[in-house]
């Protein structure tokens, strides 16, 4: 891979994690688990969730009426190929009872 597709890379897994956490806050949840490939692993507060399936009934695991806004740090990403990255991410979660 040249620099500018390793570029490009990066760029679609930002776009990928402000999607899916403009989705996943807006409760959207269908939507949301589109920004991860069918068997996609997400750890969350370091419980592996696998696939889509898993990841849209952790979200909708939510209490009702529950807010929650993330705040997107840093990213971390690694191109392995031109259909795969490693991408590491931080943030900052503010849930409020609605």
């Amino acid at each position: 891979m040249n620099a500018n597709e390793i570029e490009a890379i990066r760029q679609a897994c930002m776009a990928t994690i402000a999607g899916y956490t403009y989705f996943a806050d807006s409760g959207v949840f269908d939507r949301a688990v589109t920004f991860f490939t069918p068997d996609g692993l997400w750890l969350r507060g370091g419980t592996p969730l696998n696939g889509r399936e898993e990841i849209r009934k952790s979200l909708e695991g939510r209490k009702p009426g529950m807010i929650i806004r993330h705040i997107i740090g840093s990213a971390w990403v690694e191109p392995k190929n031109g259909d795969t990255a490693d991408v590491v991410t931080t943030y900052m979660a503010y849930h409020a009872q609605g």
